[in-house]
Order: structure tokens, then sequence, then C-alpha cells
């Protein structure tokens, strides 16, 4: 799903090697290495955080000043300076924005403990992403993201809506609703998803997904290769 930016946002960069030379392998594996799990409470927020900011801030170190980051991101400087530091509580517009500038999948962003044998993923071991700003929190399902799949699942709160900034990312997906009602939009297309429904589509279409009921919808979605 929720991957590499459309067009408007430059989809025309080249694929995961930093355009400065410094490979994405080195973000996935800082990624991994924090110890502890994280949850949309208080605490897992500020655990998130701070493993976020030291990402971000080893994403960037020998490519870009804040300022080179901030002008290819259109994420101002401050802002970044802020995140570096475990301040501030981003928004998902904001993560794709710094994903796409440092040529990253947003998947680099998980965060939590490493898989107990490369196979086993414990459901208190999974790596996260949550986005307080909007209330969003993803689990990654598959040990890692250096393998020839991905699945995740993500938990969209009522009234979400991600058309602002339609994504693209190479490969293909499958969405899989567990609950609520999920719109997707692919290129043009709308289709409703109910409670069981799945849809699968090349991923390299603009897509975006909209909740519009009231209640929290939560969805599996495979990708192949890995690149959201």
């Amino acid at each position: 799903m929720n991957s590499r930016v459309s067009t408007k946002v430059g989809a025309g960069r080249s694929a995961r090697t930093g355009t400065a030379g410094r490979p994405r392998a080195s973000i996935r594996r800082l990624a991994s290495a924090s110890p502890k799990q994280l949850a949309l409470d208080g605490a897992g927020t500020r655990k998130w955080m701070d493993s976020f900011a030291e990402v971000l801030r080893v994403a960037r170190a020998g490519r870009y000043t804040i300022e080179e980051l901030a002008a290819r991101s259109g994420v101002s400087s401050g802002r970044i300076s802020q995140l570096e530091r475990g301040l501030g509580n981003p928004s998902f517009i904001t993560l794709s924005k710094l994903a796409a500038a440092l040529d990253a999948p947003i998947g680099s962003f998980f965060t939590g403990p490493a898989a107990e044998s490369r196979m086993v993923v414990r459901k208190n071991e999974r790596k996260r992403i949550v986005v307080p700003h909007d209330k969003l929190a993803y689990e990654l399902l598959t040990p890692d993201l250096q393998r020839n799949l991905e699945v995740y699942l993500f938990h969209l709160p009522p009234r979400f809506d991600s058309s602002r900034r339609p994504i693209t990312h190479r490969g293909e997906e499958c969405i899989h609703v567990l609950s609520g009602q999920l719109e997707v939009h692919v290129e043009g297309q709308m289709f409703h998803l109910m409670e069981g429904d799945s849809i699968t589509y090349d991923s390299s279409r603009p897509h975006f997904v909209k909740n519009l009921t009231d209640g929290t919808v939560t969805a599996l979605a495979a990708v192949t290769p890995p690149s959201f």
C-alpha cells in the first residue's frame, strides 16, 4: 500500500539507492536493531519517535545537509531538525516526503526487535510504524524487507483519506480487508471493499485509500517485491 510517492513528488528517481551513493540497506539494518515493541500509546509513540530519529539521522548522514534534505523533500529544515531529535509528531505525508527524498521506501522506517530465526515473527515482536498525527499504525508480519515478499497489517482511523498524495511503488500489491470497509483507488478507478474482500493491482499505478466510515479499518497487505 502506501509507499513510494507518485510523480507529484518525484516517482522518477532511481530505485533503491540514494543519489549520493548510500544504499537503503543501511536504513533497514538500523531500523531492525531497535529492541522495543511499539504501540499507539504514549510510551510506544515515544519509543518509535526515538527510533525514527536515529533512522533518519543515519539515512541523511554523509548524503545531505538538513537544508539539502529540506529542499529535496519539501519538509522544512526546522521540522527535520526536530524529527532528528525525536521531537514533533510527523504525519504520513511527512514520512512519505522524507522517504522519497532519501530514495527509500516508507517501510525503511519500520522499527522493532529482530525476528528470532529470520522466519518466525511473534505477535508481540512485530516491527511497527506508528503515525500518531494521523492515528495510523502499520505492523510488519514478515521478518524484514530483505526478501521477495513483504506482508503487513495496517489500521486506518475513521475518515482517513490519503487522496492528497497518491503513491506508486514497483511490483504488485494485494490488500485483504479483515474488518471494516475500505475504498481503494487505482489510477482513477474506485473499488469499495467490504470485510473479507481483496484487491490485487500493479502498484506502479498511482493509488490511495480512504476509510469513509466512523470505525477503524484493519487490512492485510502483501507486496512483492518489498517496496512499501
